[in-house]
């Protein structure tokens, strides 16, 4: 299936070894979009060689177990690579991409062990980050995507995809991080079905709540994690009209 308005590179087959596609929800009917035509997928038990208690994280797998390549306009979103490491650990150390996140630089260790996340991400969930490239040159800009990071949180927070998104400082006020949001959202749409997606920033990131609300996301309320307040937003799945 190919996300609406944008290219995904889907020639490769799915992983031979990738299992069936099965998808858990935590929030009840009410919960649901009215209005808004959902499915869920029902899990064989059958076939399954693990137990899944109720209280299982939300969601379990896609077909994909690497990310696929989209290309927008101006951009290019790929998987990432053990090379992109030093560029990661460049952006991660910028003041203009640390200043709402924390004080201090993420060592390059630290970036390390981010990357490996993401790639467990991607093979245990089915969706994850992408490492975003310029289309003309190929220059490094920086990662976006949805991550379910089960966040220890008041308002409960745990169980809902959440959309994130970083660029280098030269990156920014460009349009890039909407463009490339975009075309994740268009393809989580496409792939997973689930209700709604969240998005999280620092109360005073407005710069980052404009990308959100661009992108479709509405103010949902303030949530305090690691001591700090945030921002969080919700976002209702599109759900693509049949032709």
């Amino acid at each position: 299936m190919q996300a609406r308005g944008y290219q995904a590179d889907l020639s490769r087959p799915p992983n031979p070894g990738a299992r069936t596609i099965a998808y858990l929800t935590n929030h009840p009917p009410s919960e649901l979009s009215k209005g808004t035509k959902t499915h869920f997928a029902p899990i064989n038990t059958t076939d399954r060689t693990d137990e899944i208690e109720e209280s299982s994280p939300m969601p379990l797998l896609s077909a994909f177990t690497v990310a696929p390549t989209i290309e927008t306009s101006r951009l290019i979103l790929r998987a990432h690579k053990p090379g992109d490491l030093e560029s990661l650990t460049a952006m991660w150390a910028e003041p203009a991409v640390l200043r709402y996140v924390r004080k201090s630089p993420y060592p390059r260790e630290e970036v390390w062990t981010r990357m490996l996340r993401y790639a467990g991400h991607w093979l245990w969930m089915g969706f994850g980050f992408w490492i975003v490239s310029d289309k003309t040159d190929g220059r490094f800009l920086g990662e976006v995507g949805i991550h379910n990071f089960e966040r220890d949180m008041e308002p409960e927070f745990s169980g809902t995809p959440e959309l994130g998104y970083s660029l280098i400082g030269a990156a920014h006020g460009k349009g890039y991080a909407t463009e490339a949001a975009k075309a994740v959202l268009s393809w989580f749409d496409s792939h997973i079905d689930l209700p709604y997606t969240n998005c999280m920033t620092s109360p005073d990131n407005i710069h980052s709540q404009r990308v959100a609300l661009k992108c479709g996301y509405e103010y949902l309320r303030q949530s305090i994690h690691l001591g700090s307040p945030v921002a969080i937003f919700r976002r209702r799945r599109v759900v693509a009209s049949s032709p």
